[in-house]
């Protein structure tokens, strides 16, 4: 699995993106300290991530992961 971006959120949240395809990947939100994944969504890949990912994809996904992360804590 290539692994084009990772962060987590809070110490609790791993956030990664994992490339499926030349243009595509998938967005996973898991909560590390319930082994529950949160979220599994298709996302584009802007210019394929030739040389990692593109600013505009990187705060798309961020944006989604906040959400998702602010929805599972209350």
């Amino acid at each position: 699995m290539e692994y084009i971006w990772e962060a987590e959120l809070d110490d609790k949240y791993k956030c990664t993106v994992s490339r499926i395809n030349k243009r595509g990947g998938t967005l996973r939100v898991e909560n590390k300290e319930t082994n529950t994944v949160l979220l599994e969504q298709d996302v584009g890949l802007m210019y394929g991530a030739q040389f990692g990912p593109d600013i505009e994809d990187v705060e798309k996904w961020q944006s989604i992961c906040v959400a998702v992360v602010d929805k599972d804590q209350k």
